[in-house]
C-alpha cells in the first residue's frame, strides 16, 4: 500500500513570520487541509459533511517534526498514510516535502491520531467497514 498526494502548494509570503519562514500555524493549515483530502479519499468528503452520514475525522492529538524551514516560493507537496485503524480512531502520518532539483527534501512530518466524530452527537464513533476499508487502503508502515 501507499501513502496519498494530498496536496500541493506555493508558500507565500503572507504564510510567513518576521524571521521570513513559513510560521507553524502555516505547517498546521497545510496538514489540515491535507486531513480533509484524505477524508474525501475515504468517503467523507463535503457533502457527506454537509448532509449524508454526517461524519468527519477529527484530531485529538498529535505530534509533528519540523525539518527544515519552508521560505516564500518554496514549491510544497503532501503525502499522507494511515499508520494505524482502531474501532473509532486512525492514526496517520503527514509529510510535508520542499519540490526541488536535484532531488525532494522532506521538511515537516507529523502524526496525528483522529477520530470519526458524528456530527450531530458531537462525539466519537465506530468506523463504517467501507470507510474503515479505504483507510486501510492507504497503509503504510511506519518505516516507510
Amino acid at each position: 500500500m501507499a501513502d496519498i498526494d494530498t496536496g500541493r502548494r506555493v508558500v507565500a509570503a503572507s504564510e510567513c513570520d518576521t524571521l521570513g519562514h513559513a510560521n507553524i500555524a502555516s505547517y498546521i493549515a497545510y496538514v489540515s487541509d491535507a486531513g480533509f483530502t484524505l477524508m474525501n479519499h475515504v468517503g467523507l468528503g463535503r457533502d457527506n459533511i454537509l448532509a449524508g452520514r454526517r461524519m468527519g475525522l477529527a484530531v485529538v492529538d498529535m505530534q509533528a517534526q519540523y525539518k527544515a524551514e519552508l521560505l516564500p516560493g518554496d514549491c510544497i507537496y503532501l503525502r499522507t498514510g494511515v499508520l494505524a485503524v482502531g474501532t473509532k480512531s486512525v492514526t496517520c502520518r503527514h509529510r510535508i516535502y520542499r519540490a526541488q532539483a536535484g532531488g525532494d527534501q522532506l521538511v515537516f512530518e507529523g502524526r496525528f491520531i483522529k477520530v470519526l466524530m458524528d456530527l450531530e452527537a458531537r462525539r466519537a464513533t465506530a468506523i463504517p467497514e467501507d470507510i474503515k476499508d479505504r483507510l486501510e487502503a492507504c497503509r503504510v508502515s511506519d518505516d516507510s
